[in-house]
């Protein structure tokens, strides 16, 4: 009959499909997790005071690393907090705002903090609860 509603196999197959998608899209984000770490801790000592002629580029850089990591986050947030809340968005909310305040004032030394501080912890919180969810082997 014409209108009725789709088979609630239908409807499973195409949420399957998402998990899937949101699967794929969180063992990505842990395998450029592995690159964006390393930069986060490199940056850190460069905003404190050993200053290369790249930091500026190299900070730009991993701000975009950021950036996407919390674009993926916020479309696979309800696996990754499946079994509670593991990653808190308001804090993470807070932690990018300080960021920006930082930016904007031109602050390397208290880039480096927030980093340090608030966006590293994120950022491995985030890596070991998406290993969890993914059995990713650590």
């Amino acid at each position: 009959m014409k209108g009725e509603p789709r088979s609630w196999g239908a409807i499973n197959m195409e949420e399957k499909t998402l998990r899937e998608q949101q699967m794929e899209a969180l063992e990505e984000l842990d395998n450029y997790l592995n690159r964006l770490l390393p930069a986060v801790k490199s940056i850190i000592n460069e905003l404190r005071g050993e200053k290369r002629a790249d930091t500026d580029e190299l900070f730009q850089a991993i701000t975009n690393g950021i950036n996407w990591t919390i674009e993926v986050l916020n479309r696979t947030m309800e696996i990754i907090n499946e079994s509670g809340d593991a990653i808190d968005k308001e804090n993470i909310n807070i932690a990018i705002n300080k960021l920006s305040i930082s930016i904007k004032e031109h602050d390397d030394l208290d880039k480096a903090m927030v980093l340090e501080k608030y966006i590293l912890p994120f950022l491995s919180t985030l890596k070991s609860r998406i290993q969890i969810v993914t059995n990713i082997a650590i």
